[in-house]
């Protein structure tokens, strides 16, 4: 996962929903929520400087379901 938040550092001013995706899953492969790797993901683009892909965790949880 540390080579992911590398390629957001080097990468754009706005993560990919793919890029969005592969680090929720390694937060919830560690056992966190739905939410809460939701949140992880959004404070570490929030930290970085980047534009989250989801505006809201309804929105996430919308495309994570409807993705299925």
């Amino acid at each position: 996962m540390a080579s992911i938040e590398k390629e957001i550092q080097q990468g754009d001013l706005q993560i990919t929903k793919d890029g969005f995706f592969r680090l929720y899953d390694g937060y919830k492969s560690k056992g966190m929520s739905m939410q809460a790797a939701y949140l992880k993901v959004s404070a570490l683009c929030e930290n970085l400087g980047i534009k989250s892909y989801y505006s809201s965790f309804l929105s996430f949880k919308y495309a994570f379901y409807t993705s299925k």
